[in-house]
């Protein structure tokens, strides 16, 4: 019957054995065994994990470079490759590196594998999830670059005992809810087992390892091969004990519920200490997972709600149709039985523990303080607070707190925006200038993750509690500051709060007068530092109080200026320029003012003709280079200038690279450096860079944009609207992002949804990206609304600067190619911003076989 079942194609096979076995089931159990082990010897499962690999030395010696990442040690090997622990030198952050095995490289199937697991979990972005930093290779080695997660495996924390309640509903809510990104995504995991899941230090759980993950529906551009290969029917990928009964069938219908069975299991088995499906052999368990049903996880533990047991069952259905639909429901469902624990746990402090709890908490190491005197009983409690009064006496004495020799050096940190509390609207640039100067004081530390200005500025006036700013952030700590400006007089309050505890570390306050606010702002970033644990060098120090003007008047009007550039409007543009303007002229040789001038003129948001505004911002960037060199801000303004407007390429990679060797945390650079990329056709570079740019300022409008709009123009359509959305989610009145949505919808056909976006949002003709609306009105179809934006832009044309290539573009869509080469031309002559894109822009291709525009492309010159 084996033999029969093996010529009948892997789809058709479960009715054929329900057909031939005619309800016997130890016949049915033992041809599916034989057809499992078949299907295993094929696949990468009965590979040795070690023997054979380890049989080699490891690829990778300590000290080793591949790419930009220097190894520490080795951490682990398995199937699919090995892992290091490494240091990435070019942000200064300890990464996990994952290397496929030389041997393994002629595997054309591994290696796509391999490559898979890299693009799938990079799409996803949630906090329970491990984080993907980039997919490469070097010297012929292929590399996966993650986030080190410091902690232990749920597998290590089941080795010592079961788990209480509350802590296995606390790490089954964080799972689900990674499982809830992933499938919303598309992305069945498919592998959910102890060995996948981290427990940080803090308690937070992360999400490992979708080397077998599958996207549920094929990708733009994934051919049918690869599906077929991904999704093969009969080939059984994932760890046997945790499978779900669909799974173990090999029949390729594998779905989000498959995921819920695994999980199921694992939380079964973090209650009770024991899997619900075992055996002696691997036959033996797939059986048992086919064909029986567990015990309850009451019948191990008799204290535990009916609740859970009912949340496991439900979740160890073997039809799929009876298990949960969709992880909201799941995480709803395990939210509630843990907020009814949680508030029990504290009604209840002198409740007889779970049978063999004593055991359990005593034994296992602990992350989550709170949860662990939740579950003691009366003895735990008793030597806990002998434990709480020696501890507190060693702390009245004052040999152990933040401050003192000994104490934990804080590695990250978020300074929220300072609260304006001086009534006065005209103090709002000071808390702003304030808490941004400070930032960037800090972010020259060198072992300091510092969050980046647009990420905590997203929260300014919603005020949520530290330890959700910790958890969101994944910050150890918070910098909260308050501000009372009044009669030249300044006032500063600040605190310091451990953001897994919403504990007050430090607090101080600060009365000055307001002509001595750049010595304050020093004295502030090293009484910060000091409190942080951070290990200064004598040049650490220096840096973090290096001051660019001893006059205070000039550098409150930087700040001002500052305030005004970061809201990059075509009414705050003007301001900043005045305020810099304004700097300068106290202090002649204020580098930073002439840095943020020459930020003023380049962006994009600018509505000055390219001629006008960037010589001067080119002008400012060299002043403020020649006064310091090492302002990364200088030379990325200047990088953009020569890119943008110079063309001179060669010389604008020289500059972008130098400001991110001064300063790689700063997202501008790595932001603007992926523009360079992108218009000169290196797609996946491009995309690197601005996904860089997001993890280090991930709540930033613009740079969510940007890898949009890489996305854009690599021509993944889909990619592109997930990131311009969430661009118009951090910032709805963002028109360029919305222009660019509207843009990615019509280059998918999509017409009606793409003009629809547009309805009650007036088209600004000064905007750059606007040729896009008036492009996707054309190739829509709707010819009078282009031509009435023709008529527009060249009617204003007249009275102030309108890109040329606005028309052009314009023309491109209603099919006027010669109308469209003069007008590209005049955006030649003016050296309008879009020019740029003429390499890259699909919105072109329809001229790209025209002399007149080939010969356009060659005056670019654009590098080979």
């Amino acid at each position: 019957m084996f033999h029969e079942a093996l010529r009948v194609d892997p789809t058709l096979r479960d009715r054929f054995l329900d057909n031939a076995c005619a309800g016997d089931i130890d016949l049915r159990i033992e041809v599916e065994s034989l057809l499992i082990s078949f299907t295993d010897a094929k696949s990468f499962l009965e590979e040795p994990v070690v023997g054979d690999v380890r049989a080699e030395p490891w690829q990778l010696r300590d000290g080793q470079k591949i790419s930009h990442y220097r190894v520490v040690s080795p951490i682990a090997s398995g199937g699919m490759g090995e892992v290091y622990l490494a240091d990435d030198e070019q942000l200064n952050r300890q990464v996990a590196l994952k290397v496929l095995p030389q041997g393994l490289l002629q595997d054309k199937e591994r290696l796509r594998r391999f490559q898979r697991e890299a693009n799938v979990v990079s799409a996803l972005n949630h906090p329970n999830i491990l984080t993907i930093f980039e997919f490469g290779t070097d010297g012929g080695m292929h590399f996966l670059a993650s986030e080190f997660v410091k902690g232990e495996t749920l597998r290590e924390r089941l080795e010592a005992g079961r788990l209480g309640l509350v802590d296995a509903l606390e790490i089954g809510v964080q799972i689900a809810s990674a499982l809830k990104a992933a499938h919303e995504a598309g992305v069945v995991h498919r592998d959910i087992k102890p060995e996948n899941v981290m427990i940080r230090d803090d308690g937070y759980v992360k999400v490992l390892d979708f080397g077998l993950a599958k996207l549920t529906e094929r990708t733009e551009g994934e051919s049918k091969a690869e599906t077929k290969f991904l999704s093969r029917p009969g080939l059984i990928l994932g760890t046997v004990t945790y499978m779900s009964p669909e799974q173990t069938r090999g029949t390729g219908a594998i779905d989000a519920r498959s995921d819920f069975f695994s999980f199921g299991v694992v939380l079964f088995e973090m209650l009770t200490g024991h899997v619900p499906f075992a055996g002696e052999t691997k036959a033996d368990v797939l059986a048992a997972i086919i064909q029986l049903t567990p015990k309850p996880v009451s019948s191990y533990r008799n204290s535990l709600p009916a609740e859970i047991d009912r949340i496991v069952a439900k979740c160890l259905e073997k039809d799929r149709g009876d298990r949960y639909q969709h992880a909201v429901d799941l995480i709803s469902d395990l939210r509630l039985l843990l907020k009814r624990s949680d508030s029990a746990a504290s009604s209840h402090e002198n409740a007889e523990p779970f049978a063999g709890q004593k055991t359990e908490i005593m034994g296992a190491r602990e992350t989550r303080p709170v949860t662990a005197i939740r579950s003691m009983g009366r003895r735990e409690l008793i030597a806990a607070a002998v434990a709480g009064a020696v501890l507190l006496t060693l702390l009245i004495g004052g040999f152990w707190f933040f401050g003192k020799p000994g104490a934990r050096q804080i590695g990250s940190i978020a300074v929220m925006p300072f609260v304006n509390e001086s009534g006065i609207a005209d103090a709002e640039y000071l808390c702003d200038g304030m808490t941004e100067t400070l930032i960037s004081s800090l972010a020259r530390l060198r072992n300091l993750n510092v969050k980046a200005r647009n990420t905590v500025f997203y929260y300014k006036g919603k005020a949520p509690d530290p330890k959700t700013l910790g958890r969101e952030l994944s910050v150890e700590a918070v910098l909260l500051g308050r501000v009372v400006a009044r009669g030249g007089r300044l006032t500063l309050f600040l605190e310091l709060v451990d953001a897994s505890t919403g504990d007050h570390i430090w607090g101080e306050q600060y009365n000055r007068s307001q002509s001595d606010l750049v010595a304050l702002q020093n004295e502030v970033a090293l009484d910060v530092s000091n409190k942080l644990r951070s290990r200064l060098s004598g040049s650490d120090e220096q840096s973090l109080t290096k001051g660019y003007t001893e006059n205070d008047e000039a550098y409150q009007l930087y700040l001002k200026g500052r305030y005004f550039w970061s809201r990059r409007s075509s009414g705050s543009l003007p301001k900043a320029i005045e305020y810099f303007t304004l700097a300068i002229q106290k202090d002649p040789d204020f580098a930073l003012a002439y840095s943020g001038l020459a930020d003023a003129y380049v962006v994009p948001s600018n509505r000055m003709a390219p001629h006008d505004a960037m010589p001067k911002a080119k002008a400012a960037a060299l002043r403020a280079l020649e006064i310091d060199d090492t302002i990364a801000a200088a030379h990325t303004s200047l990088a953009r200038v020569l890119h943008v407007y110079d063309w001179n390429w060669k010389e604008a990679e020289k500059e972008y690279r130098r400001a991110i060797e001064l300063d790689p945390r700063y997202p501008v650079a790595h932001q603007w450096f992926g523009g360079y990329f992108e218009r000169t056709g290196h797609v996946n570079e491009s995309i690197s860079e601005r996904k860089l740019a997001v993890e280090l300022d991930p709540l930033s409008a613009v740079i969510n944009f940007e890898l949009g709009q890489a996305y854009f123009f690599a021509r993944d359509y889909d990619q592109a609207i997930e990131h311009l959305q969430k661009a118009l989610e951090l910032d709805p009145d963002f028109s360029t992002a919305l222009h660019f949505l509207v843009g990615s919808y019509g280059q998918k056909g999509m017409y009606d949804v793409a003009l629809a976006r547009l309805e009650g949002n007036p088209q600004d003709v000064d905007l750059p990206a606007v040729g896009t609306v008036g492009y996707v009105y054309a190739i829509a179809g709707r010819t009078k609304e282009a031509r009435n934006m023709l008529d527009e832009f060249k009617r204003v044309r007249g009275q102030r600067y309108v890109s040329a290539a606005n028309l052009a573009m314009i023309h491109a869509g209603l099919g006027e190619k010669d109308e469209a080469l003069t007008w590209l031309e005049k955006g030649y002559e003016e050296r309008a911003y879009q020019m740029q894109f003429l390499k890259v822009d699909q919105r072109w291709d329809s001229l790209r076989d025209n002399p007149r525009f080939a010969d356009l492309v060659r005056r670019l010159r654009f590098p080979e």
